[in-house]
């Protein structure tokens, strides 16, 4: 059973004495959609054209398939980093008890709103992300968030390509059943974050791009070529967005 709470005591006290998730929601804006028109234009763009979609990982070696890599992007990651935040994105902070104790504060007593609350970590093919960003946080109860990963280099070009695996926290959520678990519930319908950067970047001149059809791992639970991911946990078009830096 989840029960969800407006107050942080008792989110709490409730699931300390049941053992059951028990959420604290936050209060975000509606996403940011990409109009359609604009949308279908770089689907015909992307038509016959397929990428792997690469999965992160809640550990190094790759055992639980995570966030769906929904956006590729080309280009130096400082160029990506500096688009972004032209966007209003803002990078993490580092895994410190300091930026924890923060994020604390913030998520339970309204104390700041910490735009740059650290995230979890994540792997993509054994390494953790290069970059993370946050967008639109109430107090990280609830909050956008992407991490970066690198990719390997284009085959023809020799660019930089850099994976996009982001989605959205819509509460805090605390399970104290057998152990403690602490973290984010989160918004399982993957393309409206996906389509929100997007949007993002378009807003801020980036103009070469195509919608693609992911091509998903063969693991277990894990259905193509649209629909659900990972166990049931994500629900998607199947589209990676691919997006270059280099012309804008």
């Amino acid at each position: 059973m989840i029960v969800t709470t407006s107050n942080p005591i008792s989110w709490i006290a409730r699931a300390l004495r049941t053992g059951e998730t028990s959420l604290l929601p936050g209060k975000l804006p509606a996403y940011t959609r990409l109009d359609a028109a604009t949308k279908e234009a770089a689907v015909r763009r992307g038509v016959g054209r397929t990428t792997v979609q690469p999965f992160s990982n809640g550990d190094a070696a790759g055992t639980d398939l995570e966030e769906p890599v929904n956006l590729i992007v080309k280009g130096p990651l400082p160029r990506l980093q500096a688009t972004l935040e032209q966007a209003g994105w803002v990078e993490a902070q580092s895994r410190s008890l300091p930026h924890y104790l923060h994020t604390a504060l913030s998520a339970l007593f309204k104390l700041g709103n910490y735009n740059g609350a650290p995230v979890s970590q994540q792997f993509l093919d054994g390494r953790g992300e290069a970059l993370a960003l946050n967008k639109n946080s109430d107090h990280n109860r609830a909050r956008d968030h992407l991490r970066v990963y690198a990719l390997p280099a284009d085959p023809v070009t020799g660019e930089q390509r850099w994976g996009i695996a982001a989605t959205r926290d819509i509460a805090l959520s605390l399970t104290t059943k057998g152990h403690v678990d602490l973290g984010h519930a989160i918004d399982y319908g993957v393309d409206g974050e996906r389509d929100q950067i997007m949007a993002d970047l378009l807003r801020v001149g980036v103009k070469q791009w195509a919608a693609v059809r992911g091509v998903r791992p063969q693991a277990k639970d894990v259905q193509v070529p649209g629909g659900v991911l990972a166990g049931g946990k994500y629900l998607t078009d199947g589209l990676v967005y691919e997006v270059s830096l280099t012309s804008r």
